[in-house]
């Protein structure tokens, strides 16, 4: 038997057909390819060409207009204002200048200062007189003092496009008093016509556009003359010219037209000049050059193809005659029973090597055919094997205590063990070929025949608990477990089937669950304790904040009447006697103040209650600020008070308050244990990343110095070197463990080194985020000199002052009076508010502590009020926690200050706060 394939399908078709396409691809590959470079190559070149050409036209026209201007420049400093005044005078000068009447086919004009036309030439009556103050080169030559080429517009009395250029006349101090301008016909052989009338091929022409005015001013179709440019989108190319584009590029214009343009801009009139030509003619040579070379390309793929088509026919018939006769020969080998023996192999080529293969493969199956019949004996004993051990499973199954059963896809029974013989009250033998139905009741037969249908379409086992109830009466809850059963190709064909006796387990399982249920109740009850517990604590927490927020008012109220008294007494004259105990005074309130606010800082800590401002600050103004503070007290002892060099750092972000506090803790205890030598301050960089800086306040004194088992429990509260009650120096004991607490609030620490009688060095470190501004300053220090500031700038400036306690009423309004306002006083909220609703106020100074109404719904309720909402109202209160402020601020406020109330720094936040600047950090 012979084989014969189709023509199409045999290997010498498909090889020449292959080899057919790869070679017709490459070439029209080829072919287009080259046609792509030559239109690219083409494009940029006659591109380059039209936007010189276009270039260099743009530069005469723009010439002409420079020289336009340039002559009429040079004739407006010979009009003087006399000559503008006298009409005669001034037509007379206009019609000597012929050289500047050939410039302008459109004739000349001047104005006078107010843009009323004075003179024109060649004269016409009716041109004298006419207001031109709206034209846009006259505003500029008037008012700007420029020289400006105008809008193109439409002449009423000449009825044709016109385009007018002008210069300011000026006086002798250089003022514009009027304006010369000369008038450009654009469609009377002008130089723009005669540019855009010169066409370079069918097709081709240029355009003269204005972009800031949207008109063609001039083009070779006339049509186009004056004509509104094109909407955005219409051409890409003019959208392009229009945002200032000098180039070339291809676009499909509103007509609907492709064509090549180029664009220059003429710079004396901020217009372009656009040149045009059709890609149609543009690209006429390449597109016959493009035929032609596909003309070629075809010819040589007919060409080509015959003569592949030819030789690898004759070629590959002669290759591959072996293979073909190969075929014949393994044909007849498959239709005998013989054992097939090796093919001849001829040559060496592929065909030879296939051969030789296909020998070793009949080579490799008689071997294994051999195996096979040696297999076949192998076979029946591991089938006998396989019956015992078949046997062992259902002895297995059978002794099993669980209930095994199979049932088909149909529900029918296949096999079940003893155990299961036992619920259904029949033998094996009787089950087998029967259903549910046939024994149970018709509830139960459905139950387990639901179970069973659920079970063939589950992905894997379902097991669910259930009571069964046996033959002989009894019931035992088992756990059901149910898996599919499949064939050799996956389908499903019925469902074995395991019931485990569970009941017993069951029973433990529900006494221990009585049992947690009883712990359960006994959790909740103690939980319930605990949540008592927990809301006295937090009752007390809450007590304890309220007792801090009240002491600190207390106790500041009082102070701030002792300071503010001070102050005035001060300003009313004393002795130096007097001035001396009123600086003890003075002293003595301010070192009171310290301790209450230590005492603070450290309670609020403590609870947990302590809040970090973050403002922007310049970390050199800590050091000038606690330089400033101490210099006077050092120098008092004979000590030198130095802060070293500085590292040169950005504006960083924190709270410089509690810094600045922390800092003055170190520096004041190093100055009050120095007797003689120096206190030094600095500052190093530990670590600096983008997002933030790590830096080391330090502090070195010559002091006393400090012994280790003193400096171990230095930072403890309450604790001191000597808290002896002969002890030399006072102090709480709590500057430096608030400076740790701060310090790790801040991401840092602080530790101290000492050795006795050679100084301390005193350290800290923090980190702080980097500014989201560039560092440009330092912190916002007090004014000096404000009091008379407020006087010379704010004198009788109406002030309400909201003040509760009458001495610091009294203060406040000796303090505000001296600083040159008209004070106007409230006892409580509710005054201030009926009070600023009769008559407006300035500025308003509102405590936060009243009784009837608060400072808080004050301000929220004068907000509301007609102009409430942008006058000024600054909090100045006792309350003075950092949540304090943030209250205040969040009620409506401007700003802050706390009491006890420094007179200067009071005087440096009105004179803000009234300017209208952003609050000090």
């Amino acid at each position: 038997m012979s084989v014969h394939l189709p023509r199409w399908q045999s290997l010498k078709t498909r090889v020449t057909l292959l080899t057919l396409v790869l070679f017709l691809l490459g070439v029209w590959s080829l072919a287009f390819y080259a046609s792509r470079m030559l239109q690219s190559e083409m494009s940029q070149v006659l591109g380059e060409q039209q936007f010189s050409t276009t270039r260099i036209i743009a530069a005469q026209m723009d010439g002409e207009l420079v020289s336009r201007l340039e002559a009429l420049a040079s004739i407006a400093p010979l009009i003087t204002l006399e000559m503008i005044r006298d009409g005669d005078e001034l037509n007379r000068f206009l019609e000597k200048r012929l050289a500047l009447l050939k410039l302008f086919s459109g004739g000349i004009r001047i104005t006078d200062e107010n843009a009323i036309v004075r003179g024109v030439a060649p004269f016409v009556a009716s041109g004298v007189g006419v207001d031109l103050s709206e034209r846009d080169y006259i505003k500029a030559a008037l008012k700007e003092g420029r020289s400006a080429v105008g809008e193109p517009v439409i002449a009423r009395a000449l009825k044709v496009p016109i385009v007018s250029i002008a210069v300011p006349i000026r006086n002798a101090g250089g003022e514009p008093v009027g304006v010369l301008f000369g008038i450009i016909r654009l469609g009377s052989g002008s130089f723009f016509d005669t540019v855009t009338d010169a066409q370079k091929g069918p097709g081709a022409s240029y355009l003269v556009i204005a972009p800031q005015h949207g008109v063609f001013v001039t083009a070779s179709d006339k049509s186009r003359v004056m004509a509104p440019l094109p909407a955005p989108g219409v051409n890409t190319m003019h959208d392009r010219y229009m945002t200032g584009y000098e180039g070339y590029g291809v676009a499909v214009n509103s007509r609907g037209i492709e064509e090549l343009s180029a664009a220059s801009r003429i710079p004396s009139a901020g217009w372009f000049l656009v040149s045009v030509l059709p890609t149609s003619v543009a690209f006429a040579p390449l597109l016959e050059m493009q035929r032609n070379l596909i003309i070629a390309a075809t010819v040589l793929s007919v060409l080509a193809g015959l003569l592949v088509w030819f030789t690898l026919s004759r070629l590959l018939r002669w290759h591959l005659a072996p293979t073909l006769e190969t075929t014949a020969r393994l044909t007849s080998l498959s239709e005998s029973s013989e054992l097939p023996v090796a093919l001849p192999v001829k040559g060496n080529d592929e065909i030879a090597e296939l051969l030789t293969a296909f020998n070793r493969l009949i080579q490799s199956m008689v071997a294994r055919e051999v195996e096979l019949r040696d297999s076949q004996a192998n076979v029946a004993r591991y089938a006998a094997e396989l019956e015992n051990t078949h046997a062992q499973l259902r002895g297995l199954v059978k002794n099993l205590p669980d209930l095994v059963w199979m049932k088909n896809a149909e529900g029918v029974y296949l096999a079940c063990n003893p155990r299961f013989e036992h619920f259904a009250g029949r033998s094996e033998a009787e089950l087998i070929g029967h259903a549910d139905a046939d024994f149970m009741p018709p509830e139960a037969a459905e139950h387990l025949r639901a179970a069973h249908r659920l079970a063939l379409t589950a992905p894997g086992e379902i097991v669910s608990e259930d009571w069964i109830t046996f033959a002989d009466g009894h019931q035992e809850l088992l756990e059901m477990t149910r898996v599919p059963l499949l064939d050799g190709s996956g389908t499903t064909i019925g469902v074995l089937g395991i019931g485990h006796d569970i009941t017993g387990r069951k029973r433990t399982e529900d006494e221990l669950r009585e049992h947690r249920d009883h712990l359960e109740e006994l959790i909740a009850r103690r939980t319930e304790a605990l949540s008592v517990a927990k809301e006295a604590a937090e009752a007390a927490s809450r007590a304890k904040s309220a007792f801090l927020a009240n002491m600190s008012h207390e106790i500041r109220t009082p102070l701030n009447a002792i300071s503010g008294m001070a102050h005035l007494l001060r300003r009313s004259g004393l002795s130096p006697e007097q001035n001396v105990r009123l600086d003890k005074l003075e002293a003595a309130g301010t070192h009171l103040l310290e301790v209450i606010n230590a005492v603070l800082d450290l309670s609020k800590i403590e609870a947990g209650k302590f809040v970090l401002d973050t403002v922007d600050f310049a970390p050199a103004s800590l050091f000038e600020n606690v330089h400033s503070m101490l210099l006077a007290k050092a120098e008092a002892k004979g000590l030198q008070l130095v802060c070293e060099p500085l590292p040169p750092l950005p504006k960083l972000s924190g709270d410089p308050t509690r810094l600045q506090q922390a800092l003055l803790n170190y520096a004041g205890n190093a100055i009050k244990f120095t007797e003689q030598g120096s206190v030094r301050l600095g500052l190093k960089v530990l670590d600096d990343d983008a997002d933030s800086v790590e830096l080391r306040f330090e502090v070195r004194d010559t002091g006393i110095g400090i012994d280790s088992a003193t400096l171990a429990r230095l930072f403890s509260a309450f604790e001191q070197a000597d808290n002896s009650i002969t002890r030399k120096y006072g102090g709480t004991g709590l500057g430096l463990a608030i400076t740790r607490r701060l310090a790790l609030a801040m991401g840092g620490d602080a530790g101290a080194e000492s050795v006795p009688g050679q100084g301390s060095y005193f350290w800290f470190t923090v980190r702080l985020a980097r500014a989201a501004v560039p560092a440009g300053g330092m912190l916002q220090g007090q004014v000096p000199g404000g009091e008379q500031q407020l006087r010379q700038r704010y004198a009788g400036t109406r002030v309400l002052l909201v003040e509760d306690e009458p001495i610091n009423r009294e203060i406040g309004e000796m303090l505000l009076t001296d600083a040159g306002f008209d004070v106007e006083l409230a006892e409580d909220g509710q005054v201030a508010v009926e009070k600023f609703a009769d008559e407006p106020f300035a500025l308003i100074l509102m405590d936060m502590q009243m009784p009837r109404m608060d400072g808080l719904a004050a301000t929220q309720a004068i907000r509301a009020l007609p102009g409430g909402a942008d006058v000024p109202i600054i909090a100045m209160t006792a309350n003075a926690f950092v949540e304090d402020r943030a209250r205040c601020l969040a009620a409506g406020m401007n700003d802050f200050i706390a009491k006890p109330v420094d007179p200067e720094v009071l005087y440096e936040l009105l004179l803000r706060v009234l300017a209208g600047t952003e609050p000090a950090a």
